[in-house]
């Protein structure tokens, strides 16, 4: 029996970008405006009545605790994910890591993975990310799947068509 390699043939990560953040997010931004909006003066007036003290630095502390807690919390969570995402293409299977709370394993066998498609927004395509879809095939019927996707990861042709390499070599090895 063949030994198989521990060494990925294949690794990156996702990265994170402040504007395609912002961009994937405007329900918390327009929430963080309507916030500031709507209640900044009640806010305002809460924090002198807090404070004790009539302090024009209140607007701007007002500012400052609707961003954080609308956009700046969810953000730093996000980035934090995304710098523990990486993917390893195995001989045999790709592995990617994920989750900021449970670190979770999950090894994708390639016999299960039929083609790796590319999509991205303007955004991402602005930064050079794209996300890559691992389609699936199920073991009932041999339908496929959407399976797993891997986000903003670097946008290259070469990567693409290494990995679609990858992928044709081991359908290639096993059907032989």
């Amino acid at each position: 029996m063949k030994k198989l390699t521990t060494k990925p043939l294949i690794a990156f990560r996702s990265r994170f970008s402040f504007s395609i953040f912002l961009w994937s997010h405007p329900v918390r931004i327009s929430l963080a405006i309507i916030i500031l909006s709507v209640m900044q003066p009640e806010l305002k007036s809460l924090l002198n009545m807090i404070t004790g003290v009539e302090d024009p630095l209140n607007s701007f502390c007002v500012f400052l605790l609707v961003f954080l807690s609308c956009v700046g919390l969810p953000m730093i969570t996000t980035f934090l994910e995304y710098r523990l995402f990486s993917y390893k293409f195995y001989e045999d299977h790709v592995a990617f890591r994920h989750s900021l709370i449970m670190t979770e394993q999950v090894k994708i066998p390639y016999k299960t993975i039929s083609n790796i498609k590319r999509s991205a927004n303007w955004m991402q395509r602005r930064h050079k990310l794209v996300n890559l879809q691992l389609s699936v095939k199920t073991s009932h019927l041999q339908k496929h799947e959407d399976g797993h996707i891997l986000y903003n990861v670097p946008n290259s042709k070469a990567l693409h068509k290494k990995l679609n390499y990858i992928l044709k070599t081991y359908h290639h090895k096993s059907a032989a």
